[in-house]
């Protein structure tokens, strides 16, 4: 699939407005329910979890998700499903940050759209997207490791977060 790459002049930090966003088709695979777990560990930190619902599985997952941000009344997510792709560029140029959850992703297509946007990459430890991130502060293995990579990658002030994207862009 292509992927949309232009070239991208670094975003502001102060036009991150988001401070984590997820992308991908709402599924068990992707994980989407790891990253609402992750997101009750750190209440004060927004996600923003985007995703598209092609089948009435993927429909089904999505209201596990809903389901279960409202039963345990986790108020630092928001989802959104099926939207646009020029909304979607819009939502990944304000986030400061991209989390990843699926196990073994063969490639990484929105771990590389992130990184153009500006946005460092936290992923599982396995697959395309842990190949394409290839920094060991980036990548977890299990939530409670999630949760603390987010913690650490948080405090880098402006600079080394620069650097770490444009590490990353370079690649």
């Amino acid at each position: 699939p292509p992927i949309s790459i232009t070239a991208s002049q670094t975003i502001s930090a102060d036009r991150k407005k988001i401070d984590i966003i997820s992308v991908g088709r709402f599924d068990e695979n992707k994980n989407q329910l790891m990253q609402i777990e992750i997101a009750e560990m750190t209440p004060d930190i927004q996600y923003m979890i985007c995703g598209f619902t092609p089948n009435k599985t993927s429909e089904n997952y999505f209201k596990n998700c809903l389901e279960k941000i409202r039963r345990k009344r986790i108020s630092n997510v928001t989802l959104k499903k099926n939207i646009s792709s020029s909304e979607l560029v819009e939502l990944q140029q304000s986030a400061s940050y991209f989390l990843h959850t699926m196990r073994d992703e063969p490639f990484g297509i929105a771990t590389v759209e992130a990184i153009m946007n500006d946005c460092i990459p936290i992923v599982h430890n396995s697959g395309g997207s842990a190949e394409i991130v290839d920094q060991n502060q980036l990548v977890f293995n299990n939530s409670d490791e999630a949760v603390q990579k987010l913690n650490e990658i948080i405090q880098l002030d402006s600079d080394k977060r620069g650097i770490t994207i444009n590490h990353m862009k370079e690649r």
